[in-house]
Parts: C-alpha cells; structure tokens; sequence
C-alpha cells in the first residue's frame, strides 16, 4: 500500500514538472511575440503546477514517514 502512494506521489511530482517545462517554454515563446494572453494563462497554469508538485511531495514525504513507521514496529 506504501509504495504505491509513493508511486502516485512521484508521478504526480514528474507530470507537475513535465508540465511546468511545457509552460515555461510557452512563456518564453510569448516573450518574443506580441500575444500576452497565452503568457498570461502559461503564468496561471505554472503556479498551479507548482502546487501540484508540493502536493505530490507532501504525498510522498508521508508515505515515507509511514514506511519508516512500520519499519520500526516490525523491528
């Protein structure tokens, strides 16, 4: 059960990060344009991968604390 929460956290941390590179690159590409809607939504959607990402590593710090939890009662 453990490791498959970590599982779920580190992909959640992966796609957040896939999708922040894909906004970054979607705002540097605004940048040479005069198109300033899609570097305003690029923004907006980088901010919330940034919380996807914390989320998914609060996710995987607590499957940690868990593993270590039943590590030690078992020993």
């Amino acid at each position: 059960m453990v490791s498959s929460v970590l599982s779920n956290g580190l992909a959640g941390v992966q796609q957040g990060y896939t999708l922040m590179q894909q906004n970054a690159q979607q705002i540097a590409q605004s940048g040479t344009t005069q198109n300033t809607s899609g570097m305003t939504s690029a923004l907006v959607n980088l901010q919330a991968n940034q919380q996807q990402v914390q989320g998914s590593l609060a996710v995987v710090r607590t499957a940690d604390q868990m593993l270590g939890f039943l590590i030690d009662t078992r020993v």
